[in-house]
């Protein structure tokens, strides 16, 4: 988890900024206040609204040992175009869901590796949004040296280690064959930290080690299964499977980082030139936390060190962790009116920069890091002292059984409790309604409207959609001219919340013309389109 410490440079950040709230090429012709809704770029919108886990969390802790909360109908709306399975069932349940341990620790001569679970996951993904592509982490949840996951360490085969990578890609392109698999090696193996830090590393010499391995020892892991997992894909006929990494926290080498994108993309080179082959990538998986400011430049960062190489230059550029903040003093603001319009804000600055797509982390109740939608969950558990201990305890006694039977008693009187969806949410649907309608629409700004109003817009035949975020603290009057939707045209506008776990609700009218004039709320987001636009 790589936050706000990139060091490609302020000049560079700001540049980009500008370059990208630009206005248009006659601005006189416009007002000074106005998005003015231009003529077709030519682009897609991008796939940028993944989720980080599938629409079902608490598996085995709900009623009569059922699924403790389905969010299916919220997850379906937002539709999300890639799933990435990591931290999946965070923090108690990982002997149970795609972590490679539980692949290969009950793993014996003439016996299956363990996929019942894992299966299952899939399936209500599957279900529930089958067009999304899924990224399956290959490796180990976060947190090896506190004993959060004692398994987060570097490999002690890797033969072995590759051989189950092998035959659990073959399992799922073979399982889901309509479903495009991107299998990606590890996650965060650069993760480290000063001496004294709280970080979570997950490449370690051994558990409670509190060091990371060398940047070598994931090269060569790397290189050995991506070249494994390309004869899997090349003898199989395989096109539903493409193959990368990192999952790189950052794209740094520093004091939180064992090594860097450049030095990752020419170890591969290296490797290349040396063996007569290539090792594939065809993506190349990065995670920044931050605001859109720092988040776009680091993207269009990885594109340039892409670029000057000489066999991944076509490389997808993916950035499959990303939110506002993992500093433990700001997650709180991740579901509340701040992160939803971090949220919008970013996936806009994104579409006009070297990025391929990405994935919001996360979708799940379990982490704390969705701003999407609230049940009592992981509050429950960590709010208070009590219940963590009585919690830990279960776990020291009776492993993963116990701490099941504990968390169903701590939740058994909110088992039917429905989600309520909170502004991150509505960001979300707002983003995934403009990408409905496909190709971009430019819009030209006036000179006047503030660089922290965040616009995109779409139109296909269909009808079309614009999405727009004050993403600041202040308010911002501003005016949407030249609407090209025919009529009816409804604005839905989200006046985010301050108060954690509350709902909240758009407020929808039928505009009569072909502009309107606003005064945006801080943090505020409004959606402008055909179709209802988010009912």
């Amino acid at each position: 988890m790589k936050t706000g410490r990139t060091r490609i440079g302020l000049a560079a950040a700001v540049v980009s900024a500008v370059a990208a709230l630009a206005p248009g090429d006659a601005p006189g012709a416009i007002a000074t206040n106005e998005l003015h809704i231009a003529e077709a770029t030519g682009k897609a919108v991008k796939p940028l609204h993944g989720l980080g886990g599938g629409p079902k969390t608490g598996w085995g802790i709900g009623k009569d040992g059922g699924i403790y909360n389905d969010a299916s109908p919220l997850y379906r709306k937002v539709a999300p175009p890639f799933v990435r399975l990591h931290d999946i069932e965070t923090p108690f349940a990982r002997e149970q869901f795609f972590d490679m341990h539980v692949y290969t620790n009950d793993t014996t001569a003439g016996h299956a590796r363990y996929f019942d679970r894992s299966d299952a996951y899939i399936d209500a993904i599957v279900a529930v949004v089958p067009q999304a592509k899924i990224i399956f982490r290959l490796g180990e949840s976060i947190g090896a040296q506190d004993s959060i996951n004692p398994y987060a360490v570097k490999p002690s085969d890797y033969d072995a280690w590759t051989a189950a990578a092998v035959d659990i890609a073959e399992h799922y392109v073979k399982k889901y064959p309509r479903v495009e698999w991107w299998f990606e090696i590890w996650n965060e193996a650069n993760l480290t930290g000063p001496e004294g830090s709280d970080c979570h590393k997950t490449f370690s010499s051994a558990p409670n080690s509190g060091d990371t391995c060398p940047a070598a020892d994931y090269f060569a892991l790397y290189e050995k299964a991506a070249l494994a997992l390309g004869q899997l894909r090349k003898t199989g006929g395989y096109r539903n499977m493409k193959i990368g990494g990192p999952a790189e926290s950052g794209i740094e080498k520093d004091d939180w980082s064992t090594f860097s994108c450049q030095e990752f993309l020419a170890d591969l080179e290296r490797y290349n030139a040396e063996h007569k082959c290539v090792v594939p990538l065809d993506f190349y998986s990065w995670h920044q936390y931050d605001g859109p400011t720092v988040v776009t430049p680091v993207a269009d960062e990885v594109r340039k060190l892409l670029a000057a190489t000489k066999h991944y230059r076509k490389t997808l550029n993916i950035c499959d962790e990303w939110n506002l903040t993992v500093d433990n003093s700001r997650v709180g603001k991740i579901g509340l009116a701040e992160g939803a319009a971090n949220t919008l804000a970013t996936m806009i600055s994104w579409q006009d920069s070297g990025l391929d797509g990405a994935v919001y982390y996360d979708a799940q109740l379990t982490g704390g890091f969705n701003g999407l939608w609230y049940k009592p969950y992981l509050d429950l558990m960590t709010g208070d002292q009590q219940s963590m201990m009585e919690l830990m305890a279960a776990y020291a006694q009776g492993g993963i059984p116990a701490v099941t039977d504990e968390q169903r008693r701590i939740l058994a009187p909110y088992a039917e409790t429905p989600n309520v969806p909170l502004c991150g949410y509505w960001a979300m649907r707002a983003f995934s309604a403009v990408a409905a309608h496909g190709r971009v629409l430019g819009v030209d700004r006036g000179a006047a409207v503030p660089s922290t109003v965040y616009a995109l817009a779409s139109r296909d035949a269909a009808g079309g959609a614009i999405a727009i975020v004050n993403n600041s603290s202040s308010s911002a009057k501003i005016r949407v001219g030249a609407i090209p939707f025919p009529a009816p045209v409804t604005m839905c506008r989200v006046k985010g919340s301050n108060t954690a776990g509350a709902a909240v609700t758009p407020v929808a009218s039928t505009l009569s013309g072909d502009s309107v004039d606003l005064t945006l709320d801080p943090y505020e987001i409004v959606l402008i389109g055909t179709g209802g636009g988010m009912q």
